[in-house]
């Protein structure tokens, strides 16, 4: 199982591999960024750490976290949410914002 507070920023694995799966969750995320500024991607603790699954979420208005998806990190299809707990040990304790994931990536690509 990976570290609590694993992110996006900490994962292993080939460069080729790892930029194509920050362009993955990036691709998943851009059609609801503009409709939720707290949008923000959280990552799975269990496996290899190379290629995770994920979620995306967001704030509501009461502030209360709202899964909006559960992706595979490999294909980045969309799984079922009865296959992951929401809340739970599985699940990072940190987060990466849109804008913060994207940074990453335009640094990975050398934009």
């Amino acid at each position: 199982m990976l570290a609590e507070n694993v992110s996006i920023a900490d994962l292993a694995g080939r460069n080729a591999d790892r930029l194509e799966y920050l362009r993955g969750v990036y691709r998943n995320m851009v059609p609801d960024q503009a409709r939720n500024p707290s949008l923000r991607v959280r990552i799975s603790r269990l496996g290899s750490g190379v290629q995770p699954a994920y979620r995306i979420e967001r704030d509501d208005t009461d502030g209360q976290t709202v899964v909006m998806g559960f992706y595979q990190g490999d294909k980045h299809k969309p799984l079922p949410k009865r296959l992951h707990d929401c809340d739970g040990p599985s699940w990072s304790s940190e987060t990466m914002s849109y804008v913060e994931l994207r940074a990453l990536h335009n640094g990975a690509i050398g934009v």
